[in-house]
């Protein structure tokens, strides 16, 4: 039995990238997949779009499937997944918008109307099986106004400023359910917490909780601890992401000069940003009680467009390119690195040729893309041991390992940590990940 703990120590000691399939989403004619949000299980909601900016139908994937469309309600699309796997959208109506409550098989289970062009409108978050949404006053407009779609089919607006953007809903420690986001206040947004459960409490500034006199300030989400995530923009324009807890205690992060993309894990707290420092296009990973890491871009390359990262400090990203002359190309920064890889070297599958644009994650390794040559896909992120990728690690992952043993100079597969060599590092890291029965 002393074998045991000495397999589990060796098999904990090899490092493991990770690895990921590509998964097309399919649509049933000419109309164009659209994201708006993707689930923790990889399942994908938004929309199939008739052109880059005509009417849309509700729809959802899952696993390269369309589970379901809402052929008839006009101009629908899904902007939120909640916890028992009911879809939410906004759709247009005969005056303002519609907030659709829609089942995991496609039927419209409540709706609520809103008093906003629908155009302008999108949903902040579900908690409870109430939702929050929010619309501009158009294109352009600075001014915003939020709503709580009450179970009971009432809509309440969120009145305690005359410009309020929701930006997520979570729950405190103590079970009170809230809304966080950011208020206009003389031309300066500060981020504020709003009470679902107690809409009569005053909301608490937290810009001012923090005493952070100047600048932007705006809280961007809430994890299931109940810590929020704010970013703080002062007057140099540096952001710097920031994380409070009801309980006392904040931490901040570094400055971050001239950002031009940003992502923070809910959950952990964990920021990737992009932007310029000295002239040079670079990228930013902050893990909260962890250093900072900054990597400067190669010379051939020109900047980040988009990046996620993921709860393990994986960060994925868009990076324009000088060759091809401003191609987009997708990468990957791993924990403890100082260089971006190619996706396409971590990609059980054929990895999708031309420029690739990064939507959306998950925060659990999945990714949302569109690519020129093959349109609208999920990155699904597999087991670290999955070497053939269909989702699982059990005797056919074994089989295929034992079977090309020795060097490996092809595509991701069967050399598990990626050392050219199939071996017993390989080995280990199979049967540490084995989920087969």
């Amino acid at each position: 039995m002393a074998f045991v703990p000495i397999l589990t120590t060796l098999i904990m000691s090899v490092q493991v990238p990770p690895r990921w399939t590509p998964q097309l989403l399919p649509s049933p004619d000419e109309r164009s997949p659209a994201v708006g949000a993707i689930g923790a299980d990889g399942a994908v909601l938004g929309g199939l779009r008739q052109g880059s900016f005509g009417p849309s139908t509700m729809a959802m994937w899952q696993d390269e499937t369309l589970l379901w469309s809402l052929e008839g309600t006009p101009d629908a699309f899904g902007h939120v997944l909640d916890a028992s796997g009911n879809a939410w959208g906004v759709a247009e109506a005969a005056e303002g918008a519609l907030v659709l409550k829609v089942s995991p098989g496609g039927t419209v289970m409540q709706t609520w109307n809103l008093p906003a062009d629908s155009s302008f409108t999108s949903l902040a978050g579900v908690i409870g099986g109430e939702a929050v949404a929010r619309a501009s006053g158009g294109s352009g407009s600075s001014y915003w106004t939020s709503w709580i779609c009450r179970n009971d089919g009432e809509v309440e607006e969120m009145q305690w400023n005359t410009s309020m953007y929701a930006a997520a809903v979570g729950q405190l420690p103590d079970g009170e359910r809230v809304v966080v986001g950011s208020f206009d206040e003389g031309g300066w947004w500060r981020g504020f917490m709003y009470s679902l459960d107690n809409p009569d409490a005053t909301p608490i500034d937290l810009a001012k909780l923090l005493q952070i006199e100047s600048g932007f300030v705006h809280a961007e989400s809430i994890a299931s601890t109940g810590v929020i995530n704010l970013r703080w923009r002062d007057e140099q324009f540096n952001w710097r992401p920031m994380r409070w807890s009801v309980d006392g205690w904040n931490v901040s992060g570094p400055a971050i000069p001239f950002v031009s993309a940003l992502a923070v894990d809910a959950e952990t707290g964990a920021v990737a940003a992009a932007g310029m420092l000295d002239g040079v296009s670079a990228i930013w990973r902050w893990i909260p009680d962890g250093a900072e890491e900054f990597l400067p871009l190669d010379e051939a390359d020109i900047a980040v467009m988009n990046c996620t990262i993921d709860d393990g400090g994986v960060v994925l990203c868009s990076v324009l390119t000088q060759e091809p002359v401003y191609g987009q190309q997708l990468r990957c920064w791993l924990p403890g690195e100082t260089y971006l890889h190619d996706v396409g070297e971590f990609t059980v599958g054929e990895f999708p040729q031309g420029d690739v644009l990064l939507l959306d994650g998950n925060g659990q390794g999945d990714a949302v893309l569109n690519s020129t040559d093959a349109g609208v896909m999920v990155l699904r992120a597999l087991p670290s041991a999955d070497v053939d990728g269909d989702g699982t690690v059990g005797i056919d992952d074994l089989l295929a390992i034992i079977g090309v043993w020795g060097p490996w100079a092809g595509p991701c597969g069967p050399d598990l940590d990626h050392d050219g060599i199939v071996g017993v590092d390989d080995l280990l890291i199979l049967l540490g990940s084995w989920s087969a029965p």
